[in-house]
């Protein structure tokens, strides 16, 4: 499945965090963040853009215009026919915004940027999921970024596969090797996303991108706001702009070192319930994860051994599973050996009330709390969870 094709909801299922996750394949770890972005539909009507493209689908074969609307859902605003090889659209937009071409009988959506210009696609069924698109400012922009991520998400699929097999034989040297190399191609990625951003500010798919780093905490809030100010003015207009300062302020409101962690309670695996305020020791990690996050799981032999080396001097681990099914989170546990500490899920994977009340939009998803409750820490970057459990357990000796 390429980075930016995404499945017909009325064909399949999955996993998700938000609800325009059920329309998406979850290929994890920052690009996945990426394409879960929100543009929200507005009644003013400014620019307009036309979408010219070609295909080998059958002629006679409708073709869907899709956007998502305020309620996250995906909604059809026009319909074309392929003749010839061919189809097109042509629309009013207020602003710049995230839509998708749809054909029918194909389980895909195609992402495309729609704003003021001509935009090409060329979707070609013997190179899907890939196809070609360009014409605009954003969308050769979108179409340059998504080739040269797709080369950094192959390479995570490969060591997050290495990582599994590894795992399973009990190769300890090798799994620390590559959740090195791993770590190492998430960083790669964080500072292709930086360069991007720097090197094009005109283009819509910046404030995307800045809006990804935003809603998942990958960037540094600082690093964000010094990035967002050098974006061009004319694409800081609009909803897509205005969720991203909101996003920026809500982390300054939301839960932040020094608070008190809400409590919170959850069945235990055997059915009973757990609170917070029961399980959490001197130190305690909350983490947010699922059995089908493999950025979640690649970390399991890393957090198996830093539990083990400090769990005698009061830190613990409280694992709160997205899954929705039971089944696929006790395996999980058992394969990855995380059964030593505590573990809790309402197997609601969209509506978590815990998730929600954290503020968790993506995982993997780290709290680390002292003994009183107090959060001393929040990231989705283990290796930056590791080191400061290791700094808090290390000084208090």
């Amino acid at each position: 499945m390429g980075l930016f094709s995404y499945e017909n909801p009325n064909q399949k299922k999955y996993h998700k965090i938000d609800k325009f996750e059920e329309i998406t394949i979850m290929l994890k770890f920052h690009f996945y963040f990426l394409m879960a972005l929100i543009v929200f539909v507005s009644c003013k009507r400014g620019q307009s853009y036309q979408l010219k493209a070609s295909t080998d689908f059958e002629d006679g074969k409708s073709v869907y215009l899709v956007e998502i609307d305020q309620n996250f859902q995906p909604i059809t605003i026009d319909t074309a026919i392929i003749k010839n090889g061919k189809f097109r659209f042509e629309q009013k937009i207020p602003y710049p915004q995230n839509s998708f071409i749809e054909i029918e009988d194909h389980p895909q959506y195609f992402l495309f940027i729609a704003e003021n210009g001509s935009i090409t696609m060329d979707i070609t069924q013997e190179t899907l999921p890939d196809y070609v698109l360009g014409g605009t400012l954003s969308n050769d922009g979108l179409y340059a970024y998504k080739n040269d991520i797709e080369a950094f998400q192959s390479s995570l699929e490969s060591i997050g596969n290495e990582g599994y097999q590894a795992q399973s034989e009990g190769d300890t040297i090798l799994v620390k090797d590559l959740y090195e190399q791993y770590s190492a191609v998430e960083e790669q990625i964080r500072q292709y996303d930086i360069d991007f951003v720097k090197n094009n500010p005109s283009s819509f798919l910046s404030l995307m991108i800045l809006q990804s780093h935003t809603q998942n905490q990958t960037i540094a809030k600082d690093s964000i706001i010094e990035l967002y100010e050098h974006l061009s003015a004319k694409i800081k207009k609009g909803p897509t702009n205005e969720y991203l300062l909101e996003s920026l302020e809500l982390k300054t409101k939301d839960l932040k070192i020094g608070d008190v962690a809400p409590n919170f309670s959850a069945p235990r695996p055997n059915g009973e319930m757990a609170s917070l305020n029961q399980m959490k020791s001197k130190v305690t990690l909350l983490d947010f994860w699922a059995s089908w996050c493999k950025p979640c799981r690649i970390h399991s032999p890393e957090l198996v051994k830093l539990y083990h080396k400090y769990a005698s001097r009061g830190f613990n681990i409280i694992s709160l599973s997205l899954d929705d099914s039971r089944d696929d989170w006790l395996q999980a546990i058992e394969d990855d050996g995380l059964g030593s500490w505590d573990h809790i899920s309402n197997l609601k994977p969209i509506d978590d009330p815990i998730a929600k009340n954290y503020g968790v939009l993506g995982i993997p998803y780290y709290i680390v709390l002292d003994s009183v409750g107090k959060i001393q820490r929040i990231e989705h970057d283990f290796r930056l969870i590791k080191k400061e459990i290791e700094d808090i357990m290390g000084s208090s000796k």
